[in-house]
């Protein structure tokens, strides 16, 4: 209704006078209400910059703005506490982006001591900026890659202002000390595909059955059956193993992640309409993370500063053929990286497949060659026979 316009108050004796000075100066004036002592008036702000510079005996007062006046009156008037608003949310958001410390819960120290730092060297650490949620999985990701043989799993979670790190010790039975004497045994049910021992003597054969806990190559070195020797057998055993797994395949898949693309978006929103300044670029898909904002009771006006991620979208409609093959893709993925390395699947079988609830449900047997080495301490309260 009003764009730039003053209301003023003038005060003084017979105010009728005055008014007709300004109807004789040509003085727009949009609302007057005229009382016994005073005037109120409302002009546009090139009206109101003329009267100011008129002498005259009458006060005049501005008892209103409206329109960008009233706005950059506002600005001005609260000038100190938008500054130290501005500050203080960017201190807010400094500070609580920061990590102010590091915690590792397992009662191993010394793997601990090595695990925290080998995280540092990854950009773990006090003093530091948060990882987004991508950059923290592709750590773990390479954490536990690096460490096969030291950690069975790796966890990084924040909370607020701290990090805390769980991990699971992969667990081994071979002894760590050199010269230890052991035997080499199955870690699982399986048919022996390959067997070769580098230290100590082959006990079991190719094709045979094995199961969890059979020695497969001994420490205990014999002539005929008088006990020589204990030594500390290595070897490899590759063995066939089995596995059952069930997926659920969605016949339509819609799937959303981010690219990594990032960018900063200034904006000023004014009633219903929206508008980025310096942003020419803008993203099909996005989601956006607030860092500061700044409104007004009254005016339908706000100022914003966020985080916008681009996003990827994926949408499929899968028949039940192409369903089923995904699925079996899928299951063999997520099984092989379970297993990890000199693992491969050597057949696969689709037990069972149900439909419902617009998708399907797939029951998969998966024939597997992986290595079964596992190390076992031979028990030293026997001693050796003398010769």
């Amino acid at each position: 209704m009003f764009t730039n316009q003053y209301k003023i108050r003038i005060i003084g004796k017979n105010p009728r006078t005055f008014f007709k000075y300004l109807l004789k100066l040509k003085i727009n004036l949009y609302q007057v209400e005229m009382f016994s002592d005073y005037l109120e008036i409302v002009i546009s702000k090139e009206d109101y910059t003329k009267l100011k510079k008129m002498k005259t005996s009458y006060q005049m007062e501005v008892i209103d703005r409206f329109g960008l006046v009233k706005f950059s009156y506002f600005l001005n008037e609260k000038k100190y506490f938008i500054t130290s608003v501005f500050i203080s949310f960017f201190l807010l958001f400094f500070l609580s982006r920061l990590i102010f410390s590091v915690e590792i819960e397992h009662s191993n120290q010394k793997l601990s001591q090595y695990v925290l730092t080998e995280l540092e060297k990854k950009g773990v650490k006090k003093w530091h900026f948060q990882l987004t949620n991508e950059k923290k999985e592709n750590i773990v990701n390479q954490m536990l890659v690096e460490n096969k043989n030291l950690l069975e799993w790796l966890e990084l979670d924040r909370i607020g202002t701290k990090y805390i790190v769980r991990f699971e010790e992969r667990k081994k039975i071979d002894i760590k000390e050199e010269g230890n004497p052991q035997n080499i045994v199955a870690r699982k049910d399986g048919i022996i595909y390959f067997i070769e021992a580098s230290k100590g003597e082959v006990v079991s054969k190719k094709n045979a059955y094995v199961k969890k806990g059979d020695i497969l190559i001994t420490g205990l070195i014999k002539n005929q059956e008088e006990e020589m020797a204990r030594v500390r057998a290595e070897g490899k055993v590759i063995a066939e193993t089995w596995y059952q797994t069930t997926v659920e395949m969605p016949l339509y898949y819609k799937e959303e992640y981010l690219t990594g693309e990032k960018k900063k978006v200034f904006t000023i929103r004014f009633l219903s309409n929206s508008y980025h300044l310096f942003d020419k670029n803008t993203y099909r898909a996005s989601q956006s993370k607030n860092l500061f904002s700044i409104t007004h009771d009254f005016l339908p006006l706000s100022l914003s500063f966020s985080e916008e991620y681009e996003v990827n979208r994926i949408e499929e409609i899968y028949t039940k053929e192409s369903a089923l093959i995904k699925a079996e893709e899928l299951a063999s993925e997520k099984l092989l990286k379970s297993l990890g390395e000199n693992s491969e699947i050597i057949s696969q079988k689709v037990l069972k497949i149900q439909e419902k609830e617009s998708k399907i449900i797939v029951d998969l047997f998966f024939k597997v060659h992986e290595d079964i080495t596992a190390g076992e301490e031979i028990p030293t309260n026997e001693e050796p026979k003398q010769e």
